[in-house]
């Protein structure tokens, strides 16, 4: 799957990161709660550019768990706080995937949104039928089941499932809004488009 993703994130007292990525996703294999991933990047993050080869352990709620890094010939294991400092700019565009698919519930939950039509979308060679779900209003506030809270200024979510797919995909998105969880808030603006995608067989 190749991703376009541009996207500014920040959380309560700390500095607005903005990055543009260009990523190119291979999936070495599904598990009941986990992917693994190689990932070839090109990233521009806050006016540096870099490009780096990653495999990554992704949950299917959006979690990296662990990711090995090479770069230059050089790699480097990272786990736990040090994932989180890499997440947003190298996984951005595949976490807010699998975030959107895991959530698909409740962008479709017509209390908070409805479908506002389909069309045939084209994803490389794939042509397949998708549904584009918008807010009923907006702001739109909805409390989640975990106790946090998200506020959406802007939002749209277009996906549908190429044929052979087990899961759907969610082939264009815009997110612009804030999660408060434990009395912390991140603001998020974020864009994502998949440009190309391959069905396992």
């Amino acid at each position: 799957m190749a991703v376009t993703y541009n996207g500014t994130s920040q959380s309560s007292g700390s500095t607005q990161s903005t990055v543009d990525v260009q990523d190119q996703y291979s999936l070495e294999y599904v598990s009941a709660t986990t992917y693994k991933l190689i990932v070839d990047v090109q990233v521009l993050e806050n006016g540096t550019s870099h490009s780096a080869t990653y495999h990554a352990y992704v949950l299917k709620n959006g979690t990296v768990a662990a990711i090995t890094a090479t770069q230059g010939g050089q790699s480097v294991n990272l786990t736990g706080s040090e994932v989180s400092e890499v997440q947003f700019g190298i996984f951005g565009a595949f976490v807010f995937q699998a975030q959107l698919i895991d959530n698909l519930g409740t962008y479709t939950e017509t209390n908070f949104f409805h479908s506002n039509g389909t069309s045939t979308v084209t994803v490389g060679a794939n042509a397949f039928t998708a549904s584009t779900y918008v807010p009923n209003n907006l702001p739109e506030t909805i409390t989640n089941c975990d106790g946090s809270t998200t506020n959406l200024t802007a939002f749209s979510l277009t996906e549908g499932r190429p044929a052979g797919a087990t899961y759907p995909l969610a082939v264009n998105a815009v997110y612009a809004g804030s999660v408060t969880s434990g009395g912390v808030t991140t603001t998020s603006n974020v864009s994502v488009q998949v440009t190309a995608a391959t069905v396992a067989s």
